[in-house]
């Protein structure tokens, strides 16, 4: 019984400090207060241990059993297999391609050729500030080049899960206070997607009942808005 009960303590106190190091890796208050919250219901049940003969006069009952925090549902991602093309053609192709954010700034991406064609897995790098976000944001369509030509294939769906995905949400959820991540995703589906599969695609993310519909999106902590901007991009069947 006591190694069990040593080993819920080291598994509750692994936990905690886990919490702790990604709340303060990413800046999350909420993971921070959480963290808290359990170290000090840790305290409040394990507190300072004593031998029963150490106890003089009448004395409190023994203390509360251990409730070790339960982890995090894992988020499961199952995309369905994407339709074939209908005619022959690469996915997208740059020409050219030329991109500065305003007229007078540096060139971010200067005379860049590339071809996409259907299978294809691209690897993408450079130093810190090269270009490759930029680059993925044109490939995407997020951003338009300032010289060059860009050519798509009609049929493809272009998902897109950037560094500042997680920003947009947050901005997102400062502007429209009531937001829900089930709210965001009907609005965004415009329809196309019924309420049930909305909800089972966030809870396959780990946003389940009452996460999805009613905490707002500037509630969430950070880990779920990474799940909901999981969620955002693969609502969309490929």
């Amino acid at each position: 019984m006591k190694e069990a009960e040593q080993r819920q303590i080291a598994h509750m106190e692994a936990s905690i400090r886990e919490i702790m190091k990604i709340g303060e890796k990413t800046n999350d208050d909420n993971k921070l207060r959480r963290a808290q919250s359990q170290q000090k219901k840790a305290e409040d049940r394990i507190g300072t241990q004593w031998s029963i003969q150490d106890l003089a006069g009448f004395h409190l009952p023994s203390r509360a059993e251990i409730e070790v925090p339960q982890d995090e549902k894992g988020a499961t991602i199952s995309p369905p297999q994407a339709t074939g093309l209908r005619f022959p053609g690469p996915l997208v192709s740059l020409e050219g391609i030329t991109f500065q954010y305003r007229k007078n700034d540096r060139v971010v991406l200067d005379d860049i050729t590339l071809v996409v064609h259907l299978g294809d897995r691209d690897g993408i790098m450079g130093l810190n500030g090269s270009g490759k976000t930029t680059l993925i944001r044109v490939l995407a369509g997020n951003n338009l080049p300032s010289k060059g030509k860009v050519t798509t294939h009609p049929r493809p769906k272009v998902g897109y899960y950037g560094q500042h995905s997680v920003e947009e949400l947050q901005e997102r959820g400062k502007g429209e206070p009531a937001l829900t991540a089930l709210g965001l995703l009907m609005a965004e589906s415009d329809g196309s997607l019924k309420e049930g599969s909305v909800r089972a695609l966030l809870s396959s993310m780990g946003l389940t009942g009452r996460i999805a519909s009613d905490v707002p999106v500037a509630e969430l902590s950070g880990g779920h808005l990474v799940r909901l901007a999981l969620a955002r991009t693969v609502r969309i069947a490929p």
